[in-house]
């Protein structure tokens, strides 16, 4: 079972002692895939297959993770067999929640939502430490149990944080990484080369801000955002406060001014105006390096880390 394999003496249906490559590539709350290159004489080669599982350790943090080979192919030419592999966690796109109209109000409220509408068996254990509850996920429709975790209608794009992926074990939190106050990071050190991206499909300059009551119909107000880096791509960010309004004693005295307080407190606590930016860089890790041997743990970073 995929349970046992992840404990650390099982070594599954044998060890690959001649792969010639094996990268992981993840990004903080996004790409988390593989790619091993192993010789085709290599023994137990022909134990790869698709579907099938690699038990790997990435870097001397990370505890040792099973990725599933989604692709398989060989060269005669170059003697080598090349998998593609995502992490296990890509397995929750397989598993899918019965959902239906359901409103979670808070992070710790989703996750009993997600349990209970689960269709089938779901091996992963799914945890939370978010301590934002601003905000609520409207689950309208059937959809896989990550695209609730993490995708655009999801706990992670409604309360922020992050996740933590590791094996079966999931776990959504404020914040991934530590402060590492005492490594520095130079060009020319540990750093061989660094991109910058601007992205603005996330960008908003309005707030839409509304609630809902039967008491009193709908009450709507507008927030507009000063932001001169998003003025040029107007966008509108709908937000529901219905929940909210329900449970406030006085809205029904001055409905709009408890939406304005509620659509202007999400402004200043969330950053939708500011365009992402992503920098790429080409990293290398001293931990491991013999000139560092002395200071391993004052040279050991991971993701999320600042």
């Amino acid at each position: 079972s995929l349970s046992n394999l992840i404990s650390r003496t099982n070594n599954g249906l044998g060890r690959l002692v001649e792969c010639q490559s094996f990268i992981v590539h993840e990004a903080l709350d996004g790409e988390y895939t593989a790619k091993m290159e192993v010789p085709i004489v290599a023994y137990n080669s022909g134990l790869l297959h698709h579907g099938g599982i690699i038990k790997a350790k990435a870097d001397s943090i990370t505890p040792w993770q099973l990725f599933r080979i989604r692709s398989f192919s060989k060269s005669l030419k170059a003697g080598m067999i090349v998998c593609e592999m995502n992490h296990i966690s890509y397995d929750l796109k397989k598993i899918v929640g019965r959902f239906n109209g359901q409103l979670a109000v808070s992070p710790s409220y989703a996750l009993t939502t997600i349990a209970n509408n689960t269709v089938g068996t779901n091996p992963f254990t799914i945890t939370t430490t978010q301590t934002n509850e601003f905000g609520n996920l409207s689950l309208l429709k059937p959809q896989s149990i990550k695209d609730t975790l993490v995708g655009d209608n999801s706990m992670l794009s409604t309360w922020g944080g992050d996740v933590y992926w590791d094996n079966l074990s999931v776990q959504l939190m404020d914040r991934r990484g530590e402060d590492k106050y005492g490594i520095v990071v130079l060009y020319g050190k540990n750093i061989l080369d660094a991109k910058q991206e601007y992205e603005i499909s996330n960008t908003y300059t309005h707030l839409l801000g509304y609630a809902f009551t039967p008491a009193f119909g709908t009450a709507i107000v507008d927030t507009q955002l000063v932001e001169a880096v998003a003025s040029d791509y107007p966008r509108v960010m709908l937000m529901d406060f219905s929940q909210q309004a329900t449970k406030e004693e006085s809205y029904a005295n001055t409905p709009l001014y408890y939406v304005h307080k509620w659509a202007t407190e999400y402004v200043e606590q969330n950053n939708i105006s500011v365009p992402k930016v992503s920098i790429g860089v080409d990293f290398l890790s001293l931990e491991n390096m013999k000139e560092y041997e002395l200071i391993h743990d004052m040279q050991t970073i991971n993701l999320g880390d600042t």
